[in-house]
């Protein structure tokens, strides 16, 4: 699960730069275009364990890439599902997710308001 995670977010590739580095709330039609990372991340990795063959890692990517944004009650996406349905993993990653970028991230936004998205996740990557 720890070699799959940061490959959760790996969809985002198929976001235009000006969704994906937006500051601010995106609009209603933005906010499609950003869910479309899962579904993007889930095809991606299917084609890459395809390539390459049967792989745990790359099972556990691709419920993560394709699972994370889903909610116990259902109310997530792309899929809508609930409660167990959603694997233990991606469920995992979720938390994990909420954790790193809200509460990391709104902590370096505070001390550093002046840096962008990117200087955030190049302090994370430390």
């Amino acid at each position: 699960m720890v070699v799959a995670a940061p490959l959760h977010d790996i969809g985002k590739i198929h976001i235009p730069d000006a969704v994906l580095n937006k500051p601010g709330k995106l609009t209603e039609e933005e906010f499609g275009i950003m869910k479309t990372h899962t579904t993007a991340g889930e095809e991606l990795l299917t084609h890459a364990k395809a390539e390459l063959g049967e792989s745990g890692y790359l099972n556990t990517a691709v419920e993560m890439a394709a699972y994370h944004h889903e909610w116990w009650n259902g109310k997530g996406y792309p899929y809508g599902i609930s409660g167990e349905e959603i694997p233990l993993c991606a469920r995992i990653m979720a938390v994990a997710d909420v954790f790193v970028y809200n509460i990391f991230c709104s902590f370096l936004i505070k001390k550093h308001p002046q840096w962008s998205k990117s200087n955030r996740y190049a302090e994370l990557e430390v």
